[in-house]
């Protein structure tokens, strides 16, 4: 309803109409003067008054904190709008004291509206100083497979400084490295040795009790997915067999729904991440065993993959199928250096990160799942050679500062796309995610290559966590 048949209805005098309006808005829309907007019963008809000014203006300076503080998103500016305008013109009982009675209401109105937003500073400053402008917190971080086997002790307080360094860096998902499955021609293929777990129900239990919000995905690998033979990369017969796959589903089953024992208490697992590689291209005997596992969780498990960036082994298709059964995507987005590679400057890698995380995103859009989280994986390691020098990857180039502006990208774009796909997460993605974390916290340079990580964290806390 624009503001002329607002005007018409007043001037009209027309009741039915401008019950009409109030029962279908009830608030006034934008771009209709506020002033103007509210309607009171004088002698069986309606008429409008006018709002004093400073009213119009205080409203502005809440849309305003509610715009541009995550700490007022809330903030019920519409619910004092009614309840201190249209409640009070339907209380005025002449035309003779409207002009005593609106400036009453109007100092009430400005009084109210500044205890309003001292209380809402009060209610929600300890939250605005908790987030610090925090608007990414869907992160992931893979963590050190010696916290859960016992080769690095812990003891209960470690384990708790270790969960709140996590929480300070906005990492909701821990993705805790538990081991490798085995791959082999007899019945142990497919598990996975208890050695890699032997601390995981300590760490759930310390790890609850000090932020009950992070998620625990275990995570288990297989790097052997693939074979060489006679110069050729085949696929590994172990690999997605009846044995492989009933084993594999048992541990899911185990760690996810039966738990594990720990003082008397069963601990549970949130999740379980595949990171099977070696890949090949659209690799049907991955799909087999990942539908064939998801059986076995319910619908409240994280179930997530790590997947990889080249289109040549995920084709776009293939995405969406994956994202029809996973329903978190975690695209390994490093290690695409050397061999002719596109990617060689800093420029070339922001680019590779728009185009893969757009990409992966319109793909999980179209998917039978559009709500399956995209968290691509952020770089923060040190330098990495093959056998025969050729690098392929360098944290000058392949770092988070450029994979958070190549992220950046991305996400400008896919808020583009959003209109023409509204299935595209508003966000662009659900999180990013951190590979190394144990480097990543590394208080002094690495000893072994005397790198600083101090950078990154800057950089992942300004360049993304903070990133609107």
């Amino acid at each position: 309803m624009d503001a002329p048949a607002v005007s018409r209805a007043v001037r009209t005098d027309n009741r039915h109409q401008a019950e009409n309006m109030l029962a279908r808005t009830g608030a006034p829309p934008e771009g209709i003067g506020i002033r103007y907007w509210a309607f009171r019963r004088l002698r069986g008809t309606f008429s409008v008054y006018r709002v004093p000014p400073a009213r119009d203006y205080l409203l502005i300076f809440a849309q305003t904190l509610k715009t541009s503080y995550p700490f007022a998103r809330s903030f019920p500016y519409n619910s004092i709008v009614t309840r201190f305008i249209t409640p009070r013109a339907t209380s005025l009982t002449s035309r003779r004291n409207n002009k005593v009675k609106r400036k009453s209401v109007g100092i009430l109105a400005l009084v109210t509206m500044l205890l309003s937003v001292s209380i809402s500073l009060a209610v929600y400053g300890q939250e605005a100083t908790n987030a610090d402008g925090v608007w990414q917190a869907n992160n992931t971080a893979y963590l050190n497979s010696y916290w859960f086997n016992g080769t690095e002790p812990l003891t209960d307080e470690q384990i708790k400084e270790r969960v709140l360094e996590l929480q300070k860096y906005r990492i909701k998902y821990q993705l805790a490295d538990i081991g490798v499955l085995v791959s082999s021609g007899n019945a142990r293929n497919g598990t996975l040795p208890e050695q890699g777990y032997k601390h995981l129900a300590r760490w759930i239990k310390i790890s609850r009790e000090t932020a009950p919000d992070q998620i625990i995905i275990v995570m288990v690998n297989d790097g052997r997915r693939t074979l060489w033979q006679n110069g050729k990369k085949v696929g590994n017969p172990n690999f997605g067999n009846t044995v492989y796959n009933a084993n594999l589903t048992a541990v899911a089953d185990k760690l996810l729904n039966q738990g594990l024992a720990y003082q008397g208490n069963l601990y549970k697992a949130d999740g379980i991440q595949l990171d099977i590689e070696g890949f090949l291209p659209n690799d049907p005997a991955l799909k087999a065993t990942a539908e064939y596992v998801r059986t076995v969780l319910d619908d409240k498990a994280i179930y997530s993959v790590a997947a990889p960036a080249d289109p040549a082994l995920w084709s776009d298709t293939y995405v969406s199928e994956m994202a029809g059964i996973f329903n978190m995507l975690n695209p390994m987005m490093y290690d695409q250096l050397g061999y002719g590679s596109r990617v060689h400057s800093s420029d070339t890698y922001r680019q590779f990160w728009k185009t893969t995380v757009v990409r992966y995103a319109r793909a999980i859009a179209h998917s039978s799942n559009p709500d399956t989280m995209l968290n691509p994986t952020m770089p923060v390691y040190e330098t990495k050679a093959d056998e025969d020098g050729t690098v392929y990857h360098d944290p000058a180039i392949e770092n988070i500062s450029n994979a958070a502006a190549g992220l950046k990208l991305a996400r400008e774009q896919l808020n583009l796309d959003r209109t023409i796909n509204p299935k595209i997460n508003p966000n662009g993605v659900h999180g990013a995610g951190i590979f190394w974390w144990s480097s990543f916290t590394l208080q002094l340079p690495d000893p072994r290559t005397g790198y600083d990580y101090a950078p990154d964290r800057g950089w992942w806390m300004d360049g993304w966590v903070r990133q609107k």
